[in-house]
């Protein structure tokens, strides 16, 4: 299958990079037993992934030892951003129909249309992936509080993007190609006008580091030195005139001294 290559794949360019913890990946039956105990479904390529290997560390959710209601915060992250711009942005999704006029009576509505909407899955930190059994290939989602972006093309991709220290292997660069969203609801609501960027943010690929070289035009710059009193500078050139001769009149009184 598609997504479980292209799973695999990103769990083998992650552990390829060095800079993350991986431990034994969860089994069928244990990926099963969140599935069921948080209401979701993993996408294919998520699946795989994990099946791979679980990262561990700092902003990796530990979905075998995890705190399960820390899990349950984060997976409503994304849901709770969109209360938020339906509370305070006026935000309000066209498919689902007349806005009530009050706030709180719109904010209980968008709730419920929210149950829904696909799940986003936390990958790492505030990276997401829609959730979905059979979907695979979903760009990676940034959610910060109300704002949710596109931040790369896929998980395969993503996996560079985040942890590769100049990466290795191939390197991805997206300029011209506008990413969007591809799970239901979410890509409406990225295409919201008063999301900021209004757009998928695009992803370019830093260049490549060169080695540090003297450049010769550097080396002809005009050094400034700081403004000395004439006085002081003729002193000083004559005192480094005189130094030799007195080094050599004291080298000779010492010869004569020995004699």
């Amino acid at each position: 299958m598609p997504g479980v290559r292209w799973g695999g794949k990103a769990a083998r360019r992650l552990a390829g990079l060095g800079s993350v913890r991986i431990g034994p990946g969860p089994t069928g039956e244990e990926l099963a037993r969140v599935e069921e105990q948080f209401g979701f479904e993993f996408a294919d390529d998520h699946r795989s992934f994990l099946a791979a290997g679980l990262p561990a560390g700092g902003g990796w959710p530990d979905w075998r030892y995890g705190d399960p209601d820390g899990l349950r915060q984060w997976l409503a992250l994304p849901r709770k951003g969109v209360l938020e711009a339906v509370r305070s942005k006026g935000y309000w999704a066209s498919s689902w129909g007349v806005r009530p006029d009050g706030v709180t009576d719109a904010e209980a509505a968008a709730a419920d249309h929210l149950a829904a909407a696909p799940w986003l899955v936390p990958i790492f930190g505030r990276r997401y992936l829609p959730a979905g059994r059979g979907t695979y290939g979903h760009p990676v989602l940034s959610v910060y509080g109300a704002d949710v972006i596109c931040w790369a093309p896929a998980l395969v991709d993503y996996v560079l993007q985040e942890f590769g220290e100049g990466g290795v292997g191939r390197r991805y660069s997206y300029e011209g190609w506008e990413m969007s969203a591809s799970a239901e609801f979410w890509a409406e609501y990225l295409a919201w006008p008063a999301l900021e960027p209004k757009f998928a943010r695009i992803w370019h690929a830093p260049a490549p580091r060169r080695p540090h070289t003297y450049r010769h035009e550097r080396a002809s710059r005009q050094i400034r030195m700081p403004s000395v009193p004439r006085r002081l500078l003729v002193s000083l050139v004559g005192y480094l005139q005189q130094r030799p001769d007195r080094k050599i009149r004291r080298s000779s009184d010492r010869v004569g001294r020995e004699s």
